[in-house]
């Protein structure tokens, strides 16, 4: 239950945004759910938001703690009912109800991660907060304190990297200028004083503070039971009754005109907002630049920052530097381990990283694996790789079910390329299903379109979830997905001929040949719960209703994309 307290402070939050790199505070005004704040910038001393601040445009990260439970409750129902869509200015959010476009959102379970943080400057609670709708009384610039402790168990995410003005229905979406991307989910408290100290937040949810931290005059809010949050877990598709608060949004920009023909780049897509100048991210937390800092968020694109900053201990400089380095060669003890240790914290791309690294380092034992003839020295040599190989599995499943989806093709390869020359022969039909739902849920693209193909090859298929995810995947951009959902909803004939779509080059073999597949062919797994069926056979063509015609051309449109550089497009055959 959501509980508020305080004397003296009044309202504590009201109108300070955290862009890309950019503190802005506005004055707030009289939008629909959100408070009005009129002393902001008599209290900060902030400039007036104006085009050269404006919010429009950018990527934000937003700690949203203070919103009001009415507004809090219109953005998950509006989660619910499709992507997302806010108007995001000077004055705060306004949830635009009416305003839908398609999209869902998966759920991703962690397990519980308790994070505490302490603001004692304006600048610190502009960075840190994220802003949408939260602002600061004039109390704070003359001295008040904020605690904050946060309890996270899952998040809310849809695949969709972008969303284009000429995607939006029109009515309802007047003034438009951000999708939620991603909601956190758990429970917080806070606390803001004058005289407070580090911790004072646990009282807010009656775990006591010392009497020495205590303030004369305080302001306490929180938000679920952290008690119910310690029964999460990373296999849950929904949070833990009573830890369900929403505690952070990502929005994205709504990018004007018409989708160009070439897709987005996933890679990096959701890389750590930066913290404004003198501020640096040390783990999602904006803190002042000083020598004390044992390490923090390496500069984008800069691989050796990025690998001293993770040996350092940032682990998402790790993540960092998975993005940037699929066939980073330093494979030593020290490095492995960071990676590893940022992998299990949940940073996804630092476990394809690691992958890979682990990989390059031992190219030559698998190749001599694969191409050994003689049957006991090949047993010898696997059975002398099968721990490496058992540790690169186990690191590809964390990194595909945190969404990373070139650890969802490692696992792929894993799972049905038993010949491939780096993992092993584990065909388990029902792991597959279960690591790819999860991944995407998580916001994989990639992990979608495997889950929905192979889905529609079992005997307990359903149809329609399986159409969802598709759509899901096509949303991500990932093109084959996009052919296969308007293959489903061609005559039996042109579905098989739009099924020679895909060409796949796999993360070993990109820049060198490209095996050609149909996109039935990747549902070839093993027997047991299939039904030998492909995508086109009657059961599941004749399960699928609506104007099919309107619907395969829409969607074979966009598939059949020019100037895409994914590893995994359609070929033009298909196109004409």
């Amino acid at each position: 239950m959501r509980n508020v307290t305080g004397r003296g402070l009044g309202l504590l939050l009201g109108g300070v945004f955290f862009l890309v790199g950019t503190a802005v505070s506005c004055t707030p005004g009289a939008l629909q759910g959100v408070a009005k704040h009129h002393d902001v910038h008599d209290a900060l001393g902030d400039s007036k938001c104006d085009g050269a601040n404006s919010p429009v445009g950018a990527k934000v990260s937003a700690l949203i703690l203070d919103w009001p439970a009415t507004q809090r409750g219109d953005l998950e129902s509006a989660m619910h009912g499709g992507a997302a869509i806010v108007k995001y200015s000077c004055s705060g959010v306004e949830i635009l109800a009416d305003c839908r476009v398609d999209g869902d959102y998966g759920y991703q379970g962690l397990s519980m991660k308790k994070e505490a943080a302490y603001l004692d400057s304006s600048d610190q609670v502009a960075a840190n907060f994220g802003g949408v709708g939260v602002g600061v009384s004039a109390e704070l610039k003359q001295g008040a304190k904020l605690d904050l402790l946060t309890y996270l168990v899952g998040k809310r995410k849809t695949t969709r990297l972008s969303v284009y003005a000429d995607e939006l229905p029109g009515e309802g979406c007047e003034g438009a200028t951000h999708f939620v991307r991603q909601a956190d989910v758990g429970a917080f408290a806070m606390t803001s004083g004058t005289e407070i100290a580090a911790g004072a937040a646990a009282q807010a949810f009656g775990q006591g503070v010392s009497g020495d931290s205590q303030a004369k005059e305080t302001r306490d809010t929180s938000d679920g039971d952290p008690n119910k949050c310690k029964a999460s877990a990373n296999e849950d598709d929904q949070p833990p009754s009573g830890c369900n608060a929403m505690i952070r949004v990502k929005l994205f920009p709504i990018k004007p005109g018409q989708r160009p023909a070439q897709v987005d780049d996933e890679k990096g897509v959701d890389d750590p907002i930066e913290c404004p100048e003198g501020l640096v991210n040390v783990d999602s937390l904006c803190q002042p630049d000083t020598a004390s800092l044992a390490y923090r968020l390496c500069p984008k694109g800069d691989a050796e920052q990025c690998k001293e900053q993770c040996l350092n201990g940032s682990d998402q400089s790790c993540g960092r530097l998975g993005n940037l380095s699929k066939y980073y060669k330093d494979a030593s003890p020290a490095f492995s381990k960071r990676l590893e240790q940022a992998c299990s914290s949940g940073i996804a791309p630092a476990c394809s990283g690691l992958v890979s690294a682990l990989y390059q380092a031992n190219k030559q034992k698998y190749k001599n694996l694969r191409y050994e003839k003689d049957p006991a020295k090949q047993r010898e040599r696997r059975e002398a790789l099968q721990p490496l190989t058992d540790r690169m599995y186990a690191l590809t499943v964390n990194g595909c079910v945190g969404g990373d989806s070139e650890s969802c093709r490692m696992v792929t390869q894993e799972i049905y390329f038993g010949s491939s020359p780096h993992l092993g022969e584990r065909k388990n039909h029902n792991e597959f299903f279960a690591v790819m739902r999860r991944g995407c849920d998580a916001g994989s693209a990639f992990a979608c379109w495997r889950y929905a193909v192979m889905s529609l090859d079992r005997q307990d298929r359903d149809v329609k979830l399986s159409l969802r995810y598709l759509n899901r995947a096509c949303l991500g951009q990932y093109l084959p997905a996009c052919m296969a959902y308007a293959a489903l909803h061609s005559s039996p004939s042109e579905c098989v001929a739009l099924q020679e779509a895909p060409r796949r080059c796999d993360w070993m073999q990109r820049g060198q040949s490209c095996k050609q597949l149909r996109v039935h062919d990747m549902a070839d797994g093993p027997s047991g719960n299939t039904a030998g069926a492909s995508l086109c056979s009657p059961a599941v063509l004749g399960a699928i209703s609506g104007d099919k015609a309107t619907i395969a051309q829409a969607y074979k449109s966009l598939a059949c994309r020019e100037g895409s550089d994914s590893s995994i497009y359609v070929s033009r055959s298909s196109c004409q």
